[in-house]
């Protein structure tokens, strides 16, 4: 290995392309404006064949933005802290952390844009929002070079166009017609019963005729529809989690069921 320290950057790049015309390993380390791409550009010109370039540049820019969306992540932990206080509640409650990073880079900076957020629902921005837009201005305006990505994560859309339900729904809907229980028609099938529910589920939202209420009360109902609503209805492990053992995972499927088929009814066409 030669160290390059002492030469100028035009015996550099002639001791490097040469190196690499000859077909010598080469590791060149050169700091940013040394016209570092003519290393791979003049040597593939006139050698035959292609040339393979891997270029870090993209992980270069990653590593700049992460880095910029980490010092604002760590500037929000202390207002959440302030608002989880102020409810008496954990910090975990008011915003997950993952939310907080998601907030960190897309800076929102209104209520519609912050519902787009991970786990925030309207309740949360009913309770939390004012607070949390008022520290984002004020780290905004504190950092004008902060860049605010467009790149806003929409909400789920809700499909408004049927699709077909697989064969094994249907089998299960015509076994439930029958007025056979869910754990009754799972153990005809060999299926679980969270299979079954599953089924179920999918024959709610499509508008299928079946005895959803029979597993699924107007208490728990009430409960879910709240906490889907504040939680979102993508992930439903935290709505368990908050329902604290007072509904299941299948419960929680028909009653997201449930909402989108009622979304999609009053979808504009």
């Amino acid at each position: 290995m030669r160290p390059l320290d002492s030469l100028n950057s035009v015996h550099i790049n002639v001791i490097l392309v040469d190196s690499i015309r000859k077909g010598q390993d080469v590791f060149g380390v050169m700091p940013t404006g040394r016209s570092k791409s003519l290393y791979y550009q003049l040597p593939a010109m006139k050698a035959n064949g292609c040339a393979v370039v891997v270029s870090p540049l993209f992980g270069l820019m990653k590593d700049q933005v992460d880095a910029a969306n980490a010092n604002r992540t760590r500037q929000q932990p202390r207002g959440r802290k302030e608002i989880a206080d102020r409810h008496n509640v954990t910090a975990y409650v008011v915003f997950t952390d993952q939310t907080l990073r998601q907030m960190a880079a897309h800076m929102p900076d209104n209520e519609e844009d912050l519902q787009r957020m991970h786990r925030i629902g309207t309740n949360r921005v009913q309770a939390y929002g004012a607070p949390i837009l008022k520290a984002i201005a004020s780290y905004l305006g504190e950092h004008p070079d902060a860049q605010k990505s467009k790149a806003l994560i929409t909400a789920p859309a809700v499909s408004i166009t049927k699709k077909a339900l697989p064969g094994t729904v249907l089998q299960t809907h015509r076994l439930l017609l029958q007025e056979l229980t869910l754990e009754d028609t799972a153990a005809k099938r060999n299926l679980k019963v969270t299979t079954l529910e599953s089924h179920v589920s999918d024959l709610v939202e499509d508008g299928k005729e079946v005895d959803w209420r029979s597993f699924v009360n107007k208490k728990t109902e009430k409960l879910l529809r709240t906490l889907l609503d504040d939680y979102g209805i993508v992930a439903l492990k935290p709505v368990i989690e908050e329902a604290k053992g007072k509904a299941t995972y299948g419960q929680a499927k028909v009653a997201r069921a449930l909402m989108n088929r009622e979304a999609a009814s009053h979808a504009p066409s």
